[in-house]
This record gives C-alpha cells, sequence and structure tokens, in this order.
C-alpha cells in the first residue's frame, strides 16, 4: 500500500504597513526592465497629467524563466531613495493593484510569451509627486529561484519661470537659425549674382567658358593681339580672381590639358614673375607659395627684359619667360592670351 502525500501551498501577496517601503541599496539595475514617464518634467499648474510606464519583455530578461509580478514604487528622494510602492500587477491574480491610491492604473499584465507592462497615471499632478520611480520584476530562474530586476527614471520639478525662460531660449534660436537661413539665401544669391556676371559678362565677350578644379573657375581670354600684365592682372581682380598661378603639380597638369583641348597656337601669360629679383619666380597674388614651372628648352632666356612668364605650344606648352607688355608684330608671330584663377565664392555666414 502506498501512501502519497500532496503539500499545497498558497502565494498571497500583501502590502501590510511594514511593506510599503524599502530602500535601493545594493540593487542592480537592468537596462532590459524599461520604465519611463511623460513628460520628464513637473510644472506645477500646468501638467494635467504624469505617464509612468514599465515595460519587460521575458525574452529580454534570460535569466529568469518566467516574470511574477510588477511594481511601481516612488521615493521623493533621488540620493538616498525610499522607496514606496504604488502600483503593481502579478501573474496570480491576473489584473493591476492600486496600492497607494494616489494614481489611476491605465494597465496592467504578466505575458511570460510576450511583453509585461504597469501603466500608471497621476491626475492633476502636485509637486510632492517628483522624485524618483522604481519598475521591480519579480519572478523565477529555471531551477526555480527568486530573480528581481530593477530599473528607474526621475520626475524633476521645474516652476513656471524656467518655462517661460526655456520659451524665450528657443524663441531666440528661431531667430538665430532665422537669421543663418537669410544670410545663407544671401550668400547664395551673391554667388549665383557673381558666377551669372562671369557667365554672362566675360564669358560671352572675351573669354572662353570656364572650367572648375579644387574650387577655382579658370577662365581664359580669347586671343588678342596685345598684352599688358598689369592690365590683365586688374581684369581678373575685378572678377574676384588673379592672374593663373600654378603652384602644384596637379594643376599645372590640369592647365595643360585645359589649353591643350582648344587647340589654338598662343602665348598664355601667367602671374608668375620675376620682377623683384632676376631668377626668383613668385605668384604675384600669393608670393609664399611655390611656384611650379616647367621649362622649355633653352629657356629661361630673356635676362632681366622677361620678367613675365607663359606657355607655349611648342614643344608640348612648356613654359618660357617674356616681357610682360607685347604687342604681335612680325617679330613675335603669336596671338596673346592669359588665364584668370577665379576661386569660388565661398559663404562665409557662419557666426
Amino acid at each position: 500500500m502506498h501512501i502519497i502525500v500532496v503539500f499545497c501551498a498558497v502565494i498571497t501577496l500583501t502590502f501590510g504597513d511594514s511593506n510599503f517601503s524599502f530602500s535601493e541599496d545594493e540593487k542592480i539595475l537592468d537596462n532590459n526592465v524599461a520604465i519611463k514617464t511623460s513628460p520628464p518634467y513637473l510644472v506645477r499648474g500646468l501638467n494635467f497629467t504624469v505617464d509612468i510606464e514599465c515595460k519587460v519583455r521575458k525574452v529580454d530578461l534570460p535569466s529568469m524563466a518566467s516574470v511574477f509580478s510588477m511594481v511601481i514604487a516612488h521615493s521623493h528622494l533621488t540620493d538616498h531613495p525610499l522607496y514606496f510602492y504604488v502600483a503593481s500587477v502579478d501573474a496570480l491574480e491576473g489584473h493591476s493593484h492600486n496600492i497607494s491610491h494616489e494614481a489611476e492604473v491605465i494597465s496592467g499584465s504578466i505575458d511570460n510569451n510576450g511583453e509585461s507592462i504597469l501603466h500608471i497615471r497621476f491626475k492633476f499632478p502636485e509637486s510632492n509627486l517628483t522624485g524618483k520611480y522604481m519598475c521591480e520584476v519579480f519572478g523565477f530562474d529555471h531551477i526555480g529561484k527568486p530573480v528581481t530586476k530593477y530599473s528607474t527614471v526621475e520626475v524633476l520639478p521645474n516652476d513656471i519661470g524656467l518655462l517661460f525662460d526655456l520659451i524665450k531660449e528657443s524663441q531666440s534660436n528661431i531667430t538665430t537659425l532665422q537669421e543663418l537661413v537669410n544670410k545663407a539665401n544671401s550668400c547664395l544669391s551673391e554667388k549665383q549674382s557673381f558666377i551669372e556676371t562671369l557667365t554672362h559678362g566675360l564669358v560671352k565677350n572675351d573669354f572662353y567658358s570656364p572650367l572648375l578644379f579644387n574650387e577655382h573657375h579658370y577662365y581664359m581670354r580669347k586671343p588678342t593681339n596685345h598684352f599688358s600684365y598689369s592690365e590683365a592682372q586688374t581684369v581678373c581682380e575685378e572678377f574676384g580672381g588673379y592672374l593663373l598661378e600654378l603652384d602644384s603639380h596637379p594643376e599645372y597638369s590640369f592647365i595643360v590639358n585645359y589649353i591643350t583641348t582648344m587647340n589654338i597656337d598662343v602665348l598664355i601669360y601667367t602671374g608668375m614673375t620675376d620682377e623683384e629679383k632676376e631668377g626668383v619666380w613668385v605668384n604675384k597674388h600669393s608670393p609664399n607659395m611655390t611656384a611650379t614651372i616647367i621649362w622649355g628648352v633653352g629657356e629661361p632666356s630673356g635676362g632681366t627684359l622677361e620678367n613675365c612668364l607663359c606657355f607655349k605650344l611648342t614643344p608640348q606648352w612648356s613654359m618660357i619667360d617674356i616681357v610682360c607688355e607685347l604687342t604681335r608684330n612680325p617679330l613675335i608671330n603669336y596671338d596673346l592670351s592669359f588665364i584668370c584663377e577665379v576661386p569660388e565664392a565661398q559663404c562665409r555666414w557662419m557666426p
């Protein structure tokens, strides 16, 4: 004869006066327990409601085989919190409990196959509802041992004066932003006008269509029978640029490719000169930049008389020194040209 003895245990949640509060000492917070408040600030007389919501998915808590209960608690203190229970929900009874009766329980449910939630709301909240809120999730691990997870959030006080200050600051920021937008639009308009002036003025009458390289526009003068270094420099400066200055091999190669595609045989002046010191070639506009020069055979050849520098078709658009003012004649049977280098207009509107 076999005797079977069955022990039945009933678990009951009680909230006597001694169980209404607890401290936060040595509690390990878990980011997978999500608790949030809306709004995060409490302005007395302006907030109609404050919502506190705690959510957890069992799949995000691998150490917890099942969720048994969720509790939201509140502490007025944030540095050394002393919590008082506000509301709870458990799997045994299947519905939520309003413990403090200060809040309305919007929803509460335990779902071990999905998401468990506890959502409370304070209507017309007073300043005593600020502080720290904790969500406590209680359950069991895979061998039946109890497991508890925690997460906290703060509801901070805010006075109406500070709120108005924030509104004023926001309005000021909007005004500043609008000013920046207006400056940007103005800059873009000026830039567009600048481009149109060059395109419809210079290009239409005296210059070939420009090319862009490294944020610089290059405008080549159509062939003419006279060149003056000072006059050409003035023309380029009127449009925000200067006579071509070669200060890198990539730029030099770009210019050679540019003039090669023009399929013309002219002398093309640049902005480099050695008028201040014979044999020392510098860029007039940017004298501190190292000039890039690839001389033709036998060049430079003019001594102190030839203080300017230009491209010549043969051999292969190499460079020669030449006088700085020249008119086509039987001895110099070439048309003359020059290139203006114009930096792309920049918008300097940021504070």
